[in-house]
């Protein structure tokens, strides 16, 4: 799917690529409460897996919720 078309909307796309470059850990909570938004996870796998973004995911809580960051060390 490297057609270069994104489903999400472009401002949470932007959203999630400066909050990770900040340095930020960033979950589905976060996104929703910062840009309204509903799909991190889509966007983190395509970051992941088309552009070799490091990221990192840990699942926290008893809902084993995701929480994104960039791999330590770069």
């Amino acid at each position: 799917m490297s057609n270069n078309q994104w489903f999400s909307n472009r401002s949470q796309v932007f959203w999630t690529c400066k909050a990770l470059l900040d340095g930020r850990t960033i979950s589905h909570k976060t996104e929703i409460r910062e840009v309204r938004g509903w799909r991190l996870g889509a966007i983190v796998h395509r970051l992941k897996s088309e552009y070799d973004w490091p990221i990192q995911a840990e699942y926290r809580g008893p809902e084993n919720v995701a929480y994104y960051s960039m791999k330590p060390g770069l």
